[in-house]
């Protein structure tokens, strides 16, 4: 393991439960793309949020859509939390909608993220909490951004929606960053490179 994402590993588990488990994704960057916070079939983000769809049905097809048209059979598409409205997996169509589009998918939990069987149904057989991409310079994807960066890398999250990523540390893919598609890999990688300084640690008034 390279050793500067060794590091980056061992200050994330210093901060984390003994058993806690962080995937380490290395698949390539130009076959990789993330996104967070579609929030599928939520009625409150439209106008809490301001996006763009005259209705959830109207904002589902275009995530959906996005997805299909970026995404390749083999690609990996990572999810950082807030899938959908914790209601809307009891609608069937909705699980089988997610579960036919493309890709190998890693989904990092989010404060939406309840019903795990549900989402497992519609294709994320992989869910954590804590994921970090082996690139250079490392990536810690998570849901809510981190409090304390380890040295060296980079915090992708999502969950501020519209608001910027909290410092210069932080990339925030939620969608209303994202033009409403997944991005891919590389061009997180073109951002991040100019982020990297010592540790930090910050205090954040979270919504």
């Amino acid at each position: 393991m390279d050793p500067v994402l060794e590091d980056v590993l061992v200050e994330l588990l210093v901060d984390l439960p003994a058993d806690a488990d962080i995937p380490i994704v290395a698949s390539a960057p130009e076959r990789t793309w993330l996104w967070s916070d579609l929030h599928l079939s939520d009625p409150s983000v439209l106008l809490g949020w301001g996006r763009p769809f005259r209705s959830v049905e109207e904002m589902n097809r275009h995530l959906l859509r996005s997805w299909r048209r970026r995404v390749g059979a083999e690609d990996t598409v990572i999810c950082l939390g807030d899938v959908a409205h914790p209601d809307a997996w009891r609608d069937d169509r909705l699980v089988l909608d997610v579960a036919e589009c493309p890709g190998e998918r890693l989904l990092v939990l989010g404060n939406h993220d309840r019903d795990v069987s549900a989402l497992r149904r519609a294709g994320f057989h992989k869910v954590c909490r804590t994921a970090l991409c082996a690139t250079t310079p490392p990536l810690v994807l998570t849901h809510v951004p981190l409090l304390k960066i380890p040295a060296g890398a980079v915090n992708v999250h999502g969950h501020l929606h519209r608001a910027a990523g909290p410092t210069d540390r932080h990339v925030n893919v939620a969608v209303e960053h994202t033009d409403y598609a997944p991005v891919g890999l590389t061009y997180v990688l073109e951002l991040a490179p100019r982020r990297r300084e010592p540790s930090v640690a910050l205090r954040l008034d979270l919504p």
